[in-house]
Order: C-alpha cells, then sequence, then structure tokens
C-alpha cells in the first residue's frame, strides 16, 4: 500500500481554500506525484491557487510539492517541522504551464515515515 492518506477539505469558498494531509507509510514505498489539490474539483473550480501558509511536520522522509505539470515543476522540499508563512511576499504563485494542481512526492519514507500538512491557499481565475 505503501502511504496511506487522509485529505481533508476544511474551507472552499469562492477564495479561501484550506486543506489538511496527512500520510503514513508502511514501509512499501513512497508516493509519487500524487494530486493532493485538484482545482478542477474544487467548488467553485478555479484555474490554480497561490499558497500563503504551509504548517506542520514531515517525519523521517522528505515530501516535494510540485505544480502538476509534464513535468512536474518542483517548488518546495520540506522535512521535520514546517512553519511557512509567504503571505507577505505574496504566495508561492503557480506560474507554470500545467493545469494548476498541487502534486506531493515522498523520499526516504520507512515503515511509520509520516506527514502532517495544512495548507492554507487563495484560489486564483484565469
Amino acid at each position: 500500500m505503501a502511504v496511506t492518506e487522509i485529505n481533508k477539505t476544511i474551507i472552499d469558498g469562492p477564495r479561501n481554500l484550506v486543506m489538511q494531509f496527512s500520510g503514513v507509510c508502511d514501509g512499501a514505498g513512497d508516493e509519487v506525484d500524487v494530486v493532493k489539490v485538484s482545482v478542477s474539483g474544487l467548488s467553485p473550480p478555479a484555474d490554480r491557487v497561490r499558497i500563503n501558509k504551509i504548517a506542520g511536520s514531515v517525519n523521517w522522509g522528505i515530501l516535494t510539492m510540485a505544480w502538476a505539470n509534464t513535468p512536474n515543476q518542483p517548488f518546495l522540499t520540506m522535512e521535520g517541522t514546517v512553519d511557512l508563512d509567504y503571505t507577505k511576499s505574496g504566495g508561492l504563485d503557480n506560474d507554470s504551464a500545467g493545469n494548476g494542481d498541487v502534486v506531493f512526492s515522498t523520499s526516504g519514507f520507512e515503515n511509520n515515515s509520516n506527514y502532517n500538512l495544512r495548507l492554507e491557499m487563495i484560489k486564483k481565475y484565469a
């Protein structure tokens, strides 16, 4: 099974989006380019998101976030305690030519490696 994940949408409004992501590895392997934020599946759907805050932890491995594209465009690698606030700098904005989705990949995850991350985002339209 590799990584058992729980994804929860906390707020999905016309502008604001807050999501919580948790995953625990059973030692069978890593996640590779798993879509976590599907902008077309939001309500209302968006073209892309801007990430303002990321908080939580990545334990006993590394998690990379990327904008979905061909190939995907990695923009952040995390491990340990995560408390990132990009609000004052305008947020992490997806300027790639992809579909606007956010994907996660893990590396070095072994049995009981885990992540628990909360993302605060702004929906962007065309």
